[in-house]
């Protein structure tokens, strides 16, 4: 996985009347599993910096580099399929598609075929918590937090190694904020992803790993941890959820040879065993008798 790194980053906003410094020389670097917040009042450049990362402009001085290559020297539309996924508050999905087709819909585009951008839209869309009878069902007959999953799932769906999220629980009541932040956190570990959202929200600043806070285009405050320990600790997260799997393959295992186990000993199974026994017991009785009769003899 490759990281993402601003560089003396400028942008500069010029019209007839007035020319504004959104960004006036960011440096930092994101590193993928980890689940970033960049706070700032409006106007701070929050917004400007979340698009220069997406690719949508070039910075007017500085880079924006993703690995080793520049945001001025690559084909930023294919950037954006292959790399990087934008989420809106505004969600942006296609109305008139269903949640199933907003989500394959990145897939086909670049070539993929119905059947598998299907396959790997219902395994995403499941992954976030849409069950299947709303896969078929309209953007406009989801809830908000629903709708937002969808957008997740078709971020997912692309294997975008950095999601960008413009305040995606701007329109959601506290309860569905919290779980999709808590989601989003959740995917930058499994999935080892870089998920960096923009918010005014102190509630999802608070579940970030790391804050950055901008005011007039410049960093004043990040990172709010220190980013070696913060690595130790999502080490041990990774190794926590990978134990978890392995615990529930555990489980299932343990559940499947209790199921066997009864199914064996109902009283169906058991008449049968009991009467294999007594077969069995049989023949070594006449046997015995045989081999008794002919020694005499």
């Amino acid at each position: 996985m490759s990281t993402m790194t601003l560089k003396d980053v400028g942008y500069t906003y010029k019209s007839k009347y007035q020319t504004v410094n959104a960004l006036a020389g960011v440096s930092y670097e994101f590193r993928p599993g980890y689940f970033y917040a960049i706070v700032g009042r409006s106007g701070s450049g929050k917004t400007t910096m979340l698009s220069l990362m997406a690719g949508l402009d070039i910075p007017t001085s500085g880079s924006v580099a993703f690995g080793e290559k520049s945001t001025k020297n690559i084909n930023r539309d294919k950037f954006r399929l292959e790399h990087v996924s934008v989420i809106y508050q505004s969600l942006n999905l296609f109305p008139l598609l269903t949640a199933i087709e907003n989500v394959m819909f990145p897939l086909e585009y670049c070539g993929m075929s119905r059947s598998k951008a299907k396959k790997i839209a219902v395994e995403k869309l499941e992954s976030v918590g849409i069950d299947k009878p709303k896969h078929r069902r309209l953007p406009s007959m989801l809830s908000g937090g629903e709708q937002q999953r969808v957008a997740i799932a078709r971020a997912l769906a692309a294997k975008s190694e950095v999601i960008l999220a413009d305040e995606p629980t701007g329109n959601l009541d506290s309860e569905n904020s919290l779980n999709i932040v808590q989601l989003l956190k959740e995917l930058a570990v499994s999935e080892n992803v870089c998920v960096i959202v923009v918010t005014h929200d102190p509630a999802v600043a608070e579940r970030a790993d790391v804050v950055i806070k901008l005011s007039d285009g410049l960093i004043v405050e990040g990172p709010a941890v220190n980013e070696r320990d913060l690595a130790e600790e999502r080490n041990i997260e990774i190794v926590n959820y990978q134990s978890n799997i392995d615990s529930k393959k555990t489980e299932w295992n343990l559940n499947r040879k209790e199921m066997k186990t009864q199914h064996e000993l109902t009283p169906g199974n058991a008449n049968k065993h009991t009467s294999r026994a007594k077969n069995m017991k049989m023949l070594i009785d006449q046997n015995k008798k045989r081999a008794k009769q002919t020694s005499l003899e």
